[in-house]
């Protein structure tokens, strides 16, 4: 997920955050998860950034 993760940054420059970096010492955290937080006033960019980029690698 990591890779999955830097990949998109680099290319598309949308970040993700993956699973690994809420590691917790209570309960095991899963490595195929990521977080997405929309913050931004207008998310739109961003999203169709996202949606091109999985396009491309269909």
């Amino acid at each position: 997920m990591e890779s999955f993760c830097t990949g998109l940054v680099e290319q598309a420059g949308v970040l993700l955050l993956p699973a690994s970096i809420y590691r917790s010492e209570l309960t095991e955290t899963p490595a195929d998860r990521f977080r997405v937080g929309i913050g931004r006033h207008d998310p739109a960019p961003a999203l169709e950034a996202l949606d091109g980029w999985l396009r491309a690698r269909r």
